[in-house]
């Protein structure tokens, strides 16, 4: 793998942390509003719901990975 500076690393988790924001705005986008509709759509346990909470764990282990990387 090739060195990577410092400020890419920085870069990586801020594209990172975007992406978890997003994520956790999607999951509470589909859980909330107009709960009714979707709660048809994605009951909990859902593979919508469960998709969605298993990335927003990845991303947030891969941000602890880099940052511990980069210490």
């Amino acid at each position: 793998m090739e060195a990577v500076s410092l400020e890419e690393q920085r870069e990586c988790i801020k594209a990172f942390q975007s992406s978890i924001r997003k994520s956790e705005n999607a999951l509470a986008n589909m859980i909330f509003p107009s709960l009714e509709s979707m709660y048809v759509k994605s009951a909990a346990g859902s593979p919508q719901r469960t998709l969605l909470a298993r990335r927003i764990k990845a991303f947030q282990l891969a941000i602890q990975a880099m940052e511990d990387h980069s210490i």
